[in-house]
């Protein structure tokens, strides 16, 4: 019985700190300089209410919500690819106009 107690109180404090982590990042993404680097948090976010799904499944020893972060896992890896293919394409556009202005210009950087 102590053991079980022992494991339960890891479980909470591992919880409580996953939680704190998710809050840090998600400020960090708020005060992120760059689009990039909001979507670098949002794919950390991700990941980690993944693993807090994991750990819940084991706190409550319930073998469903492993499943349920398997599909969370796959719809987080989509999204990124996405998201990542979006910013690519805009930051390619925005390079373009930098270049086709540069040389109404006259060539000058």
């Amino acid at each position: 019985m102590v053991v079980t107690n022992f494991q339960n109180t890891i479980f909470i404090i591992s919880m409580a700190i996953l939680s704190l982590s998710i809050i840090a990042i998600f400020l960090r993404s708020v005060i992120g300089p760059t689009v990039a680097d909001r979507i670098i948090c949002v794919n950390m976010i991700g990941t980690k209410i993944i693993i807090f799904i994991c750990m819940v499944a084991g706190f409550l020893k319930e073998d469903f919500l492993i499943d349920v972060a398997l599909v969370y896992a796959l719809i987080n890896f989509v999204s990124m690819v996405v998201l990542t293919y979006a910013y690519g394409y805009v930051y390619e556009k925005r390079e373009l106009e930098k270049m086709k202005k540069n040389l109404k210009k006259g060539g000058k950087k």
